[in-house]
């Protein structure tokens, strides 16, 4: 840092920072990017009886814009997968925010489950509520439900808000990614070690259950556990795969893996630097 600028931060008052600051915290953000998918959308019920929730294979999916502030032009979008009895987490990036990628980066994800797709649910945006996606749940042996969450309601996905901070702006922030060279070492990354420190080893806590004391709601906390944990305790998972998680677990060390996530998070970012600098 030049000695100027290092001496001008030192002498700004906390005030004097937060209100130079304030246009670009604000940036991206109490926005909703949500397309509606009218086409679709009185063919895909809101979730309700439907869902089994006690049961791993019911994914909440979202989008998560990583535009920096404008959507002009094309960028990068990530793809947020949570499953919510489990809280197994799945991302994956997208260039553009089209049916056939969105389509893509479902059928990546679920190959990556370790339990069977049994139900989707999504909010009303266009890139999930269309024909390819619903072609692609419906045409198989055992159809998958396809839900859809009520407008304006983030409630209705609250599991899946809460990752969407957690694990993808956290890690990937608000910058605009607008290279698409960087969409490729991210799904790596995504496949690899970040999907197994968030999956193996990051552990959350689960509401199991609520109770009301002296007219309020109180909400009762399970111990906390890695989703892997929730997996190997889940009777619908075959035996078979429990035992390849834990042999795959059993050769990780999560201090290299977080590591290597660090590593890849620099050169991602490198990339996408290089072409605002027209490298």
């Amino acid at each position: 840092m030049p000695a100027e600028a290092r001496e001008k931060l030192l002498a700004a008052s906390a005030r004097t920072l937060d209100r130079l600051l304030r246009p670009l915290r604000s940036r991206g953000q109490g926005r909703c990017l949500t397309r509606p998918g009218t086409l679709l959308r009185q063919q895909n019920p809101i979730r309700g009886s439907v869902w089994e929730e006690d049961k791993p294979g019911w994914l909440e999916v979202d989008t998560v814009a990583l535009c920096g502030g404008s959507v002009a032009g094309e960028f990068v979008w990530m793809l947020d997968g949570v499953d919510s009895a489990t809280t197994w987490v799945e991302v994956r990036a997208i260039w553009g925010r089209g049916e056939v990628g969105t389509l893509s980066a479902l059928q990546d994800i679920e190959q990556t489950l370790p339990f069977a797709l049994q139900g989707l649910d999504s909010d009303n945006g266009g890139e999930f509520l269309n024909y390819h996606v619903l072609k692609w749940l419906q045409e198989r042996p055992r159809p998958v439900y396809m839900t859809r969450s009520r407008p304006y309601k983030k409630d209705d996905n609250a599991h899946l808000e809460q990752k969407n901070w957690t694990h993808i702006r956290q890690n990937f922030g608000y910058e605009r990614h607008d290279n698409p060279e960087v969409v490729e070492p991210i799904n790596s990354l995504a496949r690899g070690a970040y999907g197994q420190l968030l999956n193996f080893f990051h552990a959350s806590l689960k509401v199991e259950r609520k109770e009301r004391v002296q007219g309020r709601l109180r909400r009762v906390y399970g111990a906390a556990q890695t989703p892997l944990a929730r997996v190997l305790a889940s009777p619908e998972v075959t035996p078979q795969t429990k035992a390849r998680l834990q042999q795959r677990k059993a050769r990780l060390n999560p201090f290299a893996l977080k590591q290597e996530v660090e590593c890849s998070l620099k050169k991602i970012a490198a990339i996408r630097q290089a072409r605002s600098r027209g490298l």
